[in-house]
């Protein structure tokens, strides 16, 4: 029985060689046995642009995808399969890749190929992800995925845009890109054109602060319906050298989330704001430091998209402080009339004067402004002393910007009155000569230092501090010669025990 087992297993062994010794065969004819023959295949590498698609999607039949190109100077490669099986070289025009059946798939194009260009048309539905960029040299991305709304960016590598001048519309359209796991460190240093880039995203909010965009002349729409995106949560967008731009008109329009602080922007070239912050409800940012001097007079074009600042500050979250500075400041600063500005829904208080001056003929030495949708208010606010143990102080209801009244001292036994501070860790005194309430309610804390402690005496009087601290010197130096002469009679009661032992 044992003997039959053994001839068993050893068969069973023999089998499994030849087994692995066919497999081994057939894998080195594989190429040859269980492939349809195709073009020489070449490496897969990081030089090539990678994207994956899905067939299943609206546009070309369901088994298809079109490579969308424009104009000449194509001489690039396909790999339909991303399997290192080359298509088709030398391609100067489209290429349709065919499948046997509908599904996903991951497409690989090498060599040259300048524009890859969607349009917000043909197969702009079945793009799924760009997962590589690789070392294609673009001679422009506009309107490259515009409309792509199933496309996302996975790609941890950037672009080469050395040789491009316009990134117009890139993304435009595109609700399903997030780009959280992408490399946005693009170099954008040759773009003059980026306006619509990420008009009408969804979910899109990287932080893309580190852009050098100093040559950008066009911005307009940038963000404009850009839904999420608030860079990252990061302020490093106020970095942007904007000195270039011209055109800026509905930059952030409707960008809901977006509220980062660019009020230190160049601006001073900008001939369009119309509807810049139009919609930009969470936009709460003083402009003070901005200069309109090359915005388009808007004389005789009212409503037009293409002059001035119509609309420029509509329904966006300017507070009553961030727009009474921003009016004030261009009171002083700009010298640009007549022009148009939109704030509706706004409100400012401080700046009444400034604003009058603003929208005052330029006849009668005003600036021949027009305004439109803002209102003036100056609401009152409570002012609440908090005694910090100290006597009860009524409250004040005081309108913004104006000064509060200064209550009389309070006491508290004990403790001299020090003082009114604006925050509880005392850091800053209010002047109630110089500040103005703010447009909010207000805490002041009142400061106490604690008066000297009275000591008793042997007599039944009562000291200070400073009278209390000689007597302790003096009970100290009484203790101390007590000390001494006790340590002597010691000493001396020693010395005759040692005397009486030696008698």
């Amino acid at each position: 029985m044992n003997r039959c087992w053994k001839t068993k297993r050893l068969e069973f062994g023999l089998s499994i060689k030849a087994l692995a010794v066919t497999i081994g065969v057939l894998a080195a004819f594989s190429g040859t046995m269980f492939y349809s023959p195709k073009a020489a295949a070449d490496a897969i590498n990081d030089t090539d642009f990678v994207f994956t698609v899905d067939t299943r999607k609206s546009g070309s039949p369901d088994t298809q995808f079109v490579i969308p190109i424009r104009g000449g100077g194509y001489n690039y490669t396909i790999d339909c399969n991303n399997d290192g099986m080359v298509e088709a070289t030398a391609q100067t025009g489209s290429y349709t890749c065919s499948y046997a059946t509908p599904g996903v798939y991951t497409i690989r194009i090498g060599g040259v190929f300048p524009e890859f260009y969607l349009n917000n048309g043909g197969d702009k539905l079945k793009m799924i992800s760009i997962d590589q960029w690789g070392k294609n040299k673009w001679r422009s991305l506009s309107v490259a995925f515009y409309g792509a709304a199933n496309m996302d960016v996975i790609a941890t590598d950037t672009p080469d845009l050395s040789r491009a001048g316009s990134i117009f519309s890139v993304f435009r359209g595109n609700i399903s890109l997030k780009g959280e796991n992408a490399n946005w460190g693009w170099d954008v240093s040759t773009i003059v054109n980026m306006g619509g880039a990420f008009a009408d995203t969804r979910h899109f909010n990287q932080d893309i602060g580190s852009w050098n965009v100093s040559n950008v002349v066009f911005a307009g729409g940038l963000f404009n319906n850009a839904a999420a995106f608030n860079n990252g949560g990061s302020d490093s967008i106020k970095n942007w050298n904007t000195g270039k731009m011209t055109a800026m008109n509905a930059m952030f329009q409707n960008a809901v989330k977006f509220n980062q602080p660019i009020g230190s922007w160049d601006v001073s070239k900008a001939e369009l704001m119309s509807e810049m912050f139009n919609g930009a409800r969470a936009f709460n940012q003083s402009l003070a430091n901005w200069r309109l001097d090359s915005l388009v007079s808007t004389t005789g074009l009212p409503n037009s998209p293409w002059s001035g600042a119509p609309r420029m500050l509509d329904n966006s979250g300017l507070s009553m402080k961030n727009y009474d500075d921003t009016l004030i400041s261009w009171n002083a600063r700009s010298t640009n009339s007549p022009l148009i500005l939109g704030a509706a829904g706004l409100k400012y208080c401080a700046a009444d004067a400034a604003r009058a001056n603003l929208i005052k003929a330029t006849a009668n030495g005003g600036h021949g402004w027009t305004i439109n949708g803002d209102s003036k208010e100056c609401p009152k606010h409570t002012v609440v002393f908090d005694m910090q143990g100290g006597t009860a102080i009524a409250n004040q209801e005081v309108a913004y910007t104006d000064k509060i009244i200064e209550p009389a001292a309070p006491t508290r036994q004990g403790y001299t009155f020090a003082g009114w501070y604006a925050d509880a860790a005392f850091t800053r005194a209010w002047n109630f000569a110089v500040d103005t309430m703010p447009d909010n309610g207000l805490t002041l804390y009142a400061k106490w230092t604690a008066n000297p402690k009275p000591v008793a005496t042997s007599s039944g009087t009562s000291e200070n501090n400073s009278s209390s601290s000689t007597k302790l010197a003096e009970t100290g130096s009484d203790v101390s010669m007590l000390l001494f002469a006790t340590a002597g009679f010691i000493v001396t009661g020693f010395i005759l025990i040692k005397l009486i032992k030696r008698i």
